[in-house]
């Protein structure tokens, strides 16, 4: 027994529009996605923030290096 299908007896031809969509994202241009410069220390761990915090302090390139 064959089962029947409600609706019309033909299916779209067409069901999306890329042409359209290619013409519509170029026309203000395709952006690539912004990087950020540093990375977001939120919700990190307090113990390795806290530790990271010292090592910027006594690695920066200000202070005299001992020879």
């Amino acid at each position: 027994m064959a089962i029947r299908r409600e609706g019309s007896g033909r299916e779209k031809g067409r069901n999306s529009p890329t042409i359209d969509d290619s013409l519509k994202a170029h026309a203000n241009g395709i952006k690539k996605k912004k990087r950020t410069k540093y990375v977001s220390t939120r919700g990190m761990d307090p113990k390795f923030l806290r530790n990271q915090k010292f090592c910027k302090k006594w690695n920066s390139s200000k202070r005299p290096q001992d020879e």
